[in-house]
């Protein structure tokens, strides 16, 4: 828009002066032009930092940047399954799978082909047996043996490794001791391996492991009651268990005792009590030896 810079008036003509803008930078205007580069090129900022186009223009930097990173994180590959890559190869776990006796004999079975009688296997391991159960289920890939899964939930089938025994305690280190396992419990530690690998009885070991968890006793809350139950332990025999308490009077005696000790018996309720002088541990000891023991022999169970 030009700018009025000057107005001539007289009474019977008007006169009307105007210049470019271009001519009036040095005077201050709210809507002068931006200087920064429309292409982007230019990094430098050479407005005011209150100059909307310049700041619109590193909201959009800072938004692309951020659209960016998402992007890039996204197509990522999951970390564990990169890092179980990278750990084994397919030759590291077909050597693994040989040195288990079991998966060895599996192995056998699946190269010849052939699925042997029942007759032949009743003498075999337990895990063995339930490999010949799930014969159907277990497939060659590659020289290495797989668990196949057909679940309706998934449109592609689940393949698990046959973990051999020596890889199974190094498979749950990693999953739950790692700083990436985070000590979970034992449902998420279990679905966790269950997805890529499968072994027999592998609930019963996961279960075992969390348990002996150090880190995990320590830290981890117990959700139910932390007292045991009580149980009541019958006598069966007299002098087999004994109760002992001692009772204190504010007063000492005329020999100077101030404690009774009271001994009972489980089994035949006989009850019977001894004067103390006090009742420090010595004098208990003494006194249950030399009254107690000595005349009726050691008991199985005392009870304070």
């Amino acid at each position: 828009m030009p700018v009025l810079t000057g107005l001539a008036l007289c009474c019977r003509k008007n006169k009307m002066e105007w210049r470019k803008s271009s001519y009036t930078s040095a005077e201050p205007s709210a809507k002068r032009t931006c200087t920064f580069h429309a292409d982007g090129n230019d990094t430098r900022r050479p407005c005011a930092s209150e100059c909307p186009h310049c700041s619109r223009k590193e909201k959009q930097e800072t938004a692309a940047v951020a659209a960016s990173a998402s992007e890039a994180i996204a197509r990522e590959s999951d970390p564990e399954l990169t890092q179980w890559i990278d750990k084994w190869t397919t030759q590291d776990l077909r050597q693994q799978q040989e040195k288990d006796p079991d998966l060895k004999q599996l192995l056998s079975w699946k190269e010849s082909g052939e699925r042997p009688d029942w007759e032949h296997v009743k003498g075999i391991s337990s895990a063995l047996k339930l490999y010949w159960a799930l014969y159907s289920e277990i497939v060659l890939h590659e020289g290495v043996l797989y668990r196949q899964l057909d679940l309706s939930c998934k449109p592609v089938a689940t393949h698990q490794v046959l973990t051999p025994v020596q890889l199974r305690r190094d498979l749950f280190t990693f999953l739950h001791h790692h700083r990436t396992g985070g000590h979970l419990g034992i449902k998420k530690t279990l679905a966790r391996l269950r997805r890529r690998f499968w072994w027999p009885g592998q609930r019963t070991d996961i279960e075992r492991w969390c348990k002996y968890c150090e880190t995990c006793q320590f830290r981890k809350m117990s959700s139910g009651s932390s007292r045991s139950p009580l149980q009541q332990e019958i006598a069966s025999a007299p002098f087999e268990r004994i109760a002992i308490d001692i009772l204190t009077f504010p007063v000492a005696t005329d020999n100077g005792n101030t404690c009774v000790l009271v001994v009972c018996d489980y089994y035949t309720k006989w009850t019977n009590g001894y004067a103390l002088p006090d009742h420090r541990a010595s004098t208990v000891a003494d006194v249950l030896v030399t009254e107690v023991f000595l005349q009726f022999g050691t008991t199985n169970v005392s009870s304070l």
